[in-house]
């Protein structure tokens, strides 16, 4: 008898675990001075909830009103609570459910590897053209 590999269904349960809780939060909140792209945005956006990130944070360029907001890195606490209070709304969170797992889809990596391939296409069709 063999057992089954060990390692590979910790990872499953652990990515299980990670699913579940990031589905149960109301709202993900990343107000950080600076941030070059925190997955965990991209994460919480994939599980359908909505985000509230400062504009120093990488991710801010990939959220969208409909899926959360997006404050000044300055901002107060007066600012949060505001952002907070909208997207706790239980209708709120509701309606961008759909919008949030968009946004997740088309950044995640196999959107970043084709947008790579893409570039690196275009470069050799450019430089091609020059060379020519």
């Amino acid at each position: 008898m063999t057992w089954p590999n060990y390692k590979a269904a910790s990872a499953y349960l652990a990515k299980l675990r990670a699913e579940a809780r990031d589905a149960a939060a109301d709202v993900h909140v990343l107000p950080t001075r600076y941030d070059s792209f925190a997955y965990t945005v991209l994460e919480s956006l994939a599980s359908g909830v909505p985000v509230i990130v400062s504009d120093a944070a990488g991710a801010s360029e990939i959220v969208e009103s409909s899926a959360g907001a997006v404050v000044p890195w300055t901002a107060g606490a007066n600012e949060l609570a505001s952002a907070l209070s909208t997207w706790t709304a239980p209708e709120r969170r509701a309606s961008a459910a759909t919008a949030c797992r968009r946004i997740a889809e088309s950044n995640g990596a196999d959107a970043a590897a084709e947008r790579t391939i893409d570039l690196f296409e275009e470069v050799v069709r450019t430089r091609g053209a020059r060379a020519s």
